[in-house]
């Protein structure tokens, strides 16, 4: 058969029409059967339910973790307050000594507890590990609090970064959408500010207590360039980098009180001027502090004497609060800023 052979020209004729009978197949053509596209759309949704069940739980355990960190931490301020009570009522009893110990034993307990459910909170934030850290200070266990703070100071500085990211954005809300707002205080830049320089100098005073001066030195400098590198509004600022200084000159008047009273003075500069007045309990703390450090301070920078000076002893009203002569090593502010002290961003 050749080509000019009309029966291969009918061949091919053929052939063609056949393949033009012949349905197209699609890329997609497995969708034209249900029964298949029953199957994926069962699949995906059996995925998807199983992943937010599971996403769902994990919160709820984190809400008891929470509840019950919570709740210890409760139970650790009742015990303290039970504790002062009864001290100070059964102080001079002669099997007084019996019964403390096995208070400090409670504490001890509890303190340890508290610790172990914090590192069950999974999204603990820069608070819980300050507040948890004063704890273990009051509790004598300084090395454990220094490292508490320090995981407060690497939170606080690792959330800034995520908060900058688009992934971390994205991600938070589709979990708002599917699980409600989540409230994060640190997501605020002045909130974060405050809880890093109380971190910073809570740890300042962990250190101090160990004897570690220089460590403690770079801490309370930290907390200082978190302040100034902050957008606090300047009476803001201020009164922050007068704290730091006021809470560094406690902690370390018992080891060098001249370089104390030269922190006192620089919390004197810092201090806003609206602060200044005799209403203000950290001005007058300021200020009592001062007079007693320079009755007391001698020209070797140790304290000498045990008691404020005569013209305070005649004035209590001029101390900043009641109990032993100030200051102690443990009497210092446990680092934190006040609470109530809500800065303000800069315009």
């Amino acid at each position: 058969m050749n080509s000019n052979d009309p029966r291969s020209v009918d061949l091919r004729i053929a052939k063609l029409r056949e393949r033009l009978r012949e349905k197209p197949k699609t890329r997609f053509e497995f969708l034209k059967d249900s029964s298949k596209i029953i199957s994926i759309s069962a699949f995906i949704i059996s995925v998807a339910t199983t992943v937010y069940s599971w996403r769902k739980d994990d919160l709820q355990a984190h809400e008891v973790a929470r509840r019950q960190f919570d709740s210890t931490m409760q139970q650790m301020v009742d015990a303290a307050f039970k504790n002062f009570e009864l001290t100070e009522k059964h102080k001079t009893e002669p099997r007084f000594g019996q019964l403390a110990g096995w208070f400090n034993a409670q504490q001890g307990l509890m303190g340890n507890k508290v610790v172990q459910d914090l590192a069950s909170v999974h999204d603990a934030s820069m608070l819980d590990y300050i507040m948890v850290g004063y704890t273990l200070m009051n509790l004598g266990q300084n090395p454990r609090a220094a490292t508490l703070f320090e995981r407060a100071i690497e939170i606080g500085h690792q959330r800034k970064k995520e908060h900058d990211q688009i992934v971390f954005k994205v991600i938070r809300t589709i979990e708002t959408k599917l699980f409600g707002e989540k409230i994060d205080l640190s997501l605020s830049d002045e909130q974060r500010a405050h809880d890093l320089v109380s971190a910073y100098t809570s740890l300042g005073l962990s250190l101090l207590n160990q004897s570690k001066t220089e460590d403690a030195r770079k801490a309370y400098e930290a907390a200082i360039q978190v302040t100034t590198e902050s957008t606090l509004i300047e009476p803001t600022k201020r009164y922050y980098l007068s704290f730091i200084h006021k809470n560094w000159a406690e902690a370390i008047f018992i080891i060098d009180c001249k370089l104390a009273l030269s922190h006192l003075q620089t919390a004197v500069e810092y201090m806003p001027e609206a602060r200044k007045n005799a209403e203000d309990v950290d001005w007058q703390s300021i200020q009592y502090a001062l007079l007693w450090g320079s009755a007391h301070c001698g020209s070797d920078g140790k304290l000498h004497g045990d008691g404020p000076p005569a013209n305070l002893a005649d004035h209590p009203q001029n101390s900043p609060s009641p109990g032993p002569a100030w200051p102690t090593p443990n009497s210092a502010a446990a680092g934190g800023l006040p609470t109530s002290q809500l800065p303000s961003k800069a315009p």
